[in-house]
């Protein structure tokens, strides 16, 4: 079943199995503007504790001060994180399937487009509801979130990128290039502008009136996924995923910095929980912005504190303890939903080492174990399958690939050493020392 999409884009977080429909609880109800049930009460505040008899009255609707150019047909709570294109953009780099990227274009383009004019401010920043981060010590006050914010601007860069790969296939992609960038520049100029601390060196969220709510999440570290941060404002951030008194815990990165009043050492949910969805953004935000090193230690000790607790316990969680090789408070076993991102994902990207460029049939592989062999069995990789393994041979290391004729291959060793070389054979090998 092929879910629904709405004539006006809109995409809703869960649909149906069996009808592909959006689930009834984040149907707008009363066609009105946008409203959002959850919004600075953590808990169903209309939906759980009143059901059935819902009293719209008491919801939350923000105030764009504008009238957006359709009514919603969900509800804020309903839209969620807008990463669907970031998925896509990551699956063709693995796969190389451009038809597919082709496929979901324009879709995508509608949901952004329903996205900018649903939640769009007259200030040109973007209201949120929590953010799917439920119980944060952010969302008291919340009205703007950094999150939301850099999240749209990620959306709009996907998108012209997907575009760009559609093009060069020899496809159409018909999107406004010109309108993407724009909106795209402008909402991050106005995070930079608003939402940066220099004091502090962070960006906060905001209430209504656009004052910096002070409480540092991961919420920020969107800016370093989205292209935000300029260079030294991302060398701030990264000082705070450095910091042990904030970021930097036994098991990082906890969703709140471990200094701020509202940290639950337990996890706590969202006060410090460990969630394998917020580790991808930061890691992938961190490889973005250059600090390959940072990301494949805390890909690292990601992977190393699962599979310790796997042992102990012989399963994964919804989330983590962030200050200790165990659940924590979190009962939700067997979560495998997005906790396998982590022995599976990250294992094979910054444990291992190797990412893929389908488009430029090309690999990457950054090892970062010195000393130790590693490699991977059947790896898929834009139709092929290949067997990679990383050997110590004498002062350096010796890459073998089976099945990667064509390939070309940029191989880094532990000690900083590089060298590209094309794949000439079915069974080929590189030393670099």
């Amino acid at each position: 079943m092929i879910a629904s999409v709405p004539p006006d884009g809109e995409i809703c977080r869960e649909f149906s199995g069996t009808t592909g429909r959006s689930l009834p609880w984040w149907v707008n109800l009363d066609g009105g503007p946008l409203y959002s049930f959850f919004h600075r009460d953590y808990g169903f505040r209309a939906l759980g504790r009143r059901a059935p008899s819902i009293d719209l009255d008491d919801v939350y609707r923000p105030d764009l001060r504008r009238t957006p150019s359709s009514r919603p047909l969900l509800t804020l709570d309903a839209l969620n994180n807008p990463v669907l294109a970031l998925a896509e953009v990551l699956s063709f780099r693995q796969t190389g399937d451009v038809a597919r990227l082709a496929a979901v274009l324009p879709p995508l383009l509608a949901s952004f487009e329903s996205l900018d004019d649903q939640l769009r401010h007259d200030s040109g920043l973007l209201v949120t509801d929590w953010a799917s981060m439920d119980n944060s010590p952010r969302n008291r006050d919340l009205c703007f979130g950094v999150d939301t914010a850099a999240q749209l601007v990620l959306f709009a860069d996907n998108l012209l990128e997907a575009a760009g790969i559609v093009r060069r296939s020899g496809r159409t992609a018909t999107i406004d290039d010109g309108a993407l960038v724009r909106r795209r520049d402008e909402l991050s100029a106005l995070i930079n502008e608003r939402m940066w601390s220099e004091e502090r060196g962070f960006y906060f969220d905001l209430d209504a009136q656009q004052n910096q709510l002070g409480v540092r999440t991961v919420a920020a570290f969107w800016t370093l996924i989205a292209g935000v941060a300029p260079p030294d404002r991302a060398a701030r951030l990264v000082a705070a995923l450095e910091d042990p008194a904030a970021y930097d815990r036994p098991h990082p990165v906890p969703t709140v910095a471990a200094d701020e009043p509202g940290y639950v050492a337990e996890g706590g949910y969202w006060r410090g929980g460990v969630w394998a969805p917020i580790n991808q953004m930061v890691v992938l935000g961190l490889d973005r912005a250059g600090y390959h090193d940072l990301a494949t230690r805390i890909a690292t000790k990601h992977v190393d504190a699962l599979a310790r607790i796997h042992e102990q316990e012989g399963t994964v969680f919804e989330y983590y303890s962030p200050e200790r090789f165990d659940p924590g408070d979190n009962d939700h076993r067997d979560f495998v939903g997005w906790s396998g991102t982590g022995p599976i994902g990250f294992f094979v990207t910054h444990v291992v080492g190797v990412q893929g460029d389908a488009e430029g049939e090309r690999l990457t592989w950054r090892l970062s174990q010195p000393g130790r062999a590693c490699g991977v069995d059947h790896y898929w990789f834009a139709g092929r399958r290949l067997d990679l393994r990383a050997d110590p041979e004498g002062d350096g290391w010796r890459f073998r690939l089976v099945g990667g004729r064509g390939l070309t291959l940029t191989a880094h060793t532990p000690d900083g050493a590089t060298a590209t070389a094309v794949v000439d054979s079915d069974d080929w090998s590189l030393v670099v020392a």
